[in-house]
């Protein structure tokens, strides 16, 4: 496995602190968990990559499943914490026009109020 993620709550926003790489074939075992609780409710998430090394095109569409299950839920995806190299990628596979980016978690959980 390539990638672990802690999971807690801030008040109603479930955030999660990957840590690892988050790309095929173990992309299964980040997404699923996370469907399971929008599937259960929760629509309101924030995904800190600041421990998160390497994420691959498996990984983009992932992200992008999940924000896109969410906006059916009338909910949203934020992403914060991305080191310099994710961010390129994001920037240059539009990720970040289809997910909100920012840069620290007190950002994230601001953009929910």
């Amino acid at each position: 496995m390539t990638i672990e993620a802690i999971q807690r709550r801030d008040g109603a926003i479930l955030v999660l602190l990957p840590k690892g790489r988050i790309e095929a074939p173990d992309i299964g075992e980040f997404e699923k968990p996370i469907q399971d609780r929008i599937s259960n409710g929760d629509s309101k998430i924030i995904i800190d990559f600041g421990d998160v090394e390497a994420i691959d095109t498996a990984g983009i569409h992932s992200l992008l499943s999940i924000a896109a299950r969410l906006v059916i839920k009338q909910g949203k995806l934020v992403i914060c914490g991305l080191g310099a190299n994710i961010s390129t990628l994001f920037s240059l596979t539009a990720c970040d026009q289809v997910i909100e980016v920012v840069d620290s978690y007190d950002d994230a959980v601001k953009s929910f109020h």
